[in-house]
């Protein structure tokens, strides 16, 4: 297998690497668990609105996670350009 093909091969394992049965909870305790967050289990979780689209703000917004499939834009352009918007 040339470098090309292990290449596409490794992209495609990471295309589509959520289980079809994973809840979004679900997803949202392992991205805190790799975030690496002291108490990534015992934060308070909220819900808000981002550019429009559902995120989670974890402990009042020290971290905002955006589930939404596809991520808008917006959301995309506000947390590249002014993290402090994210403070909620």
């Amino acid at each position: 297998m040339g470098a090309r093909e292990a290449l596409d091969q490794q992209l495609r394992l990471f295309a589509d690497h959520i289980l079809p049965d994973r809840s979004e909870e679900d997803i949202l305790d392992e991205l805190l668990l790799k975030a690496g967050l002291p108490a990534a289990l015992t934060a308070k979780v909220g819900t808000t609105t981002v550019a429009g689209q559902s995120a989670y703000s974890v402990a009042d917004g020290l971290l905002v996670i955006c589930l939404a499939h596809p991520i808008s834009q917006a959301v995309l352009r506000i947390s590249g350009t002014d993290s402090s918007r994210l403070r909620l």
